[in-house]
């Protein structure tokens, strides 16, 4: 069986207060066998909207964690301590 994929990418950055930047990565890829069979997604969508004071995070998954345990709320909770930024950040994880 010959195995191929596809892998895209882009990134943007966005300038903010005293000197910081927010770089946002974004890739898409699949990957598929030559003889027609099912696709297998690689990769998670993220929504951001302003809410409130904290992160918040739901998921598509029942099954994966919505608090500290995930990465990405650890992260945009890290981002938010070190950029120093008071707003709340809501997060949908679609996997």
């Amino acid at each position: 069986m010959d195995i191929y994929g596809f892998d895209m990418s882009a990134s943007q950055y966005f300038h903010l207060p005293w000197d910081t930047i927010f770089l946002v990565n974004g890739e898409i890829a699949t990957v598929d066998n030559w003889a027609g069979g099912t696709r297998v997604p690689i990769f998670d969508r993220l929504s951001f909207k302003r809410s409130g004071t904290a992160v918040e995070l739901t998921c598509s998954n029942p099954e994966l964690p919505t608090d500290s345990a995930n990465l990405v709320f650890r992260a945009a909770e890290l981002f938010r301590i070190t950029a120093k930024i008071s707003d709340g950040v809501q997060i949908h994880l679609e996997k």
